[in-house]
């Protein structure tokens, strides 16, 4: 798919891109069929029926992570920042904040020991 060089040996394995991407294109499209027949979750949140989803099925699927690392920036991280400093006791998982104006983010993320056991929620 890229045959750039520099990419090719500076960023990444082209084989492994490919298959990224066709991953992509998948997910991808089950969204824009999810969308297209008005089934998209976020959506279904503005209904006054609504009621919050923590099935045991879905909390099993997000329990093995060990970190959770927020990604946003400026203002829109600051609600889950404000929410963890009051929970933070209470969570036995590691969070992780990054925030593009905190100066130390290379340093908050070499202390992520395994990336494969961490939940990565992207806030905008």
């Amino acid at each position: 798919m890229l045959n750039n060089g520099f990419v090719k040996n500076y960023f990444f394995n082209k084989k492994k891109f490919n298959k990224n991407i066709v991953k992509t294109k998948k997910v991808f499209k089950s969204f824009k069929s999810d969308l297209n027949n008005f089934k998209v979750p976020l959506f279904k949140s503005y209904e006054k029926d609504y009621n919050l989803d923590f099935s045991p099925t879905l909390i099993r699927k997000f329990y093995r992570f060990k970190n959770i690392i927020i990604i946003g920036m400026g203002g829109s991280i600051l609600g889950s920042k404000s929410i963890y400093s009051f929970l933070g006791s209470k969570i036995k998982k590691k969070v992780f904040f990054f925030d593009n104006l905190d100066l130390n983010l290379n340093l908050q993320f070499n202390k992520i020991k395994n990336l494969k056991n961490s939940c990565f929620i992207i806030i905008s």
